[in-house]
């Protein structure tokens, strides 16, 4: 369940269906369960916020998504064996995967056809983040004034 939304406020089912993906009727129903059961015990996992408001994905790769981050390292897989971790058939197994790798959340390297697939769970976000980062400091590191590496003009008249 999405405990956190960079909106902030309330946790509505309107808020959470919009954020998830998930019909308004299952976030009600999870809502429920949560709030007369004991907090679920067991592994967790952290998903990246921007994969869950990707508006390109249904809640079916968000979920491979997550069940992937806990289940990582995977090592060398196949659709019949992501399809009984997940426990989904194969075939929305490999269509999640495809549009996984579509959005750029995921990265899939196979020798051949017939070949095991090799997984590489990405975070598209995150990277331009961190390439963002580093240019900045590439450019502070080699100007000579810092205000002008971070792209401050100031016109001063005497």
């Amino acid at each position: 369940m999405l405990l956190y939304h960079p909106g902030g406020g309330n946790r509505t089912p309107r808020t959470l269906q919009a954020l998830s993906g998930l019909s308004r009727h299952t976030v009600r129903r999870a809502l429920a369960l949560l709030s007369t059961s004991d907090p679920p015990t067991g592994p967790t996992v952290g998903v990246p916020t921007d994969l869950l408001t990707d508006p390109r994905l249904t809640a079916r790769e968000k979920l491979l998504y997550a069940r992937l981050l806990l289940a990582h390292p995977l090592g060398p897989t196949s659709y019949r064996s992501l399809a009984t971790l997940v426990g989904m058939s194969i075939n929305p197994v490999k269509l999640a995967v495809r549009r996984l790798v579509e959005a750029d959340w995921l990265r899939v390297a196979q020798r051949n056809r017939h070949g095991p697939l090799d997984l590489l769970l990405r975070d598209p976000h995150a990277e331009r983040r961190s390439q963002a980062t580093a240019a900045a400091r590439r450019r502070l590191e080699r100007a000579a004034y810092r205000g002008e590496a971070l792209g401050v003009h100031a016109i001063f008249t005497p």
